[in-house]
């Protein structure tokens, strides 16, 4: 089931599959079981988690243990935040997801690490770390679209990531539009890229949720032009000065051509003169 990657942990052997444990079906709070181990019953105690991808296998005790770790440092960093230390907080929130994901212990999908994603995609916006918000968005998105069933196309909340998404995108690439480096104009033309497809699926989620006339589906398809608008021009903008820049050389190859045979000729009378 989809619970098997919003609760799970990845296998230390393959670095792949995720933990399955069936008997968790029953709890019907993942946190109490987190946080109170006494919420097994005493005859699951001493059983194992098997990997979904390989033999391997975790006594139960032991999975439970890194789980209330995670949700233990999770707490952690909100509380920092709720202090108001952004940069703490933010700092603990990165931490977290290289100590849980990137060390392949949390599954990617894990509701944690989900969270964590979306928290730090806040964060970075209030920080001023745009770019950075950006990154973390489409994680957010890649995410909860990652798992066939997880969330419907039309879910309201992946509608609206959509939509932040595209707007951090736009203002971002007007932001950069006045860098000419190569570096500058791939990131400019990436993120008119990126603001048009997230509109364009802001607009068509919006339309279902809300109606394809509603305000909010009408505010979607108007951003969605706009950034359509922005990425034409800034493309063609570029294709005029590929084509003037080509166009000189183009005109002094048949002037090359033609001051071939005057510079033969001349070297002709130069050698008949010598003899």
């Amino acid at each position: 089931s989809v619970d098997r990657f919003m609760d799970g942990i990845q296998c230390t052997s393959c670095k792949n599959g995720v933990m399955i444990f069936e008997e968790t079906k029953e709890v019907q709070d993942i946190n109490e079981l987190m946080t109170d181990i006494s919420a097994l019953d005493k005859e699951i105690q001493g059983k194992y988690a098997e990997c979904e991808s390989c033999p391997a296998k975790i006594e139960v005790t032991k999975l439970v243990d890194v789980l209330k770790a995670a949700i233990t440092d999770y707490g952690v960093a909100h509380q920092t935040l709720q202090k108001g230390d952004l940069d703490q907080g933010r700092y603990q929130l990165e931490k977290f997801i290289k100590d849980y994901e990137d060390k392949h212990i949390l599954s990617p999908y894990n509701a944690y690490l989900v969270n964590t994603y979306i928290t730090l995609m806040r964060v970075c916006s209030q920080m001023g770390a745009v770019d950075r918000a950006i990154r973390y968005n489409g994680v957010v998105i890649q995410r909860l679209e990652g798992i066939e069933g997880a969330v419907p196309s039309n879910y309201p909340r992946l509608v609206e990531y959509h939509m932040s998404l595209g707007d951090m995108c736009l203002k971002q690439a007007k932001k950069k539009a006045s860098n000419r480096t190569p570096l500058g104009r791939s990131t400019t033309r990436k993120y008119l890229s990126e603001a048009k497809t997230s509109f364009e699926a802001a607009y068509k989620g919006r339309s279902v949720i809300y109606g394809e006339n509603s305000p909010r589906a009408l505010d979607a398809k108007r951003l969605f032009e706009e950034a359509k608008k922005e990425f034409n021009a800034y493309a063609k903008s570029f294709e005029k000065k590929v084509k003037k820049q080509t166009a000189p050389a183009a005109a002094a190859a048949p002037a090359a051509a033609a001051a071939a045979p005057v510079a033969t000729t001349q070297a002709q009378e130069q050698t008949s003169a010598s003899a």
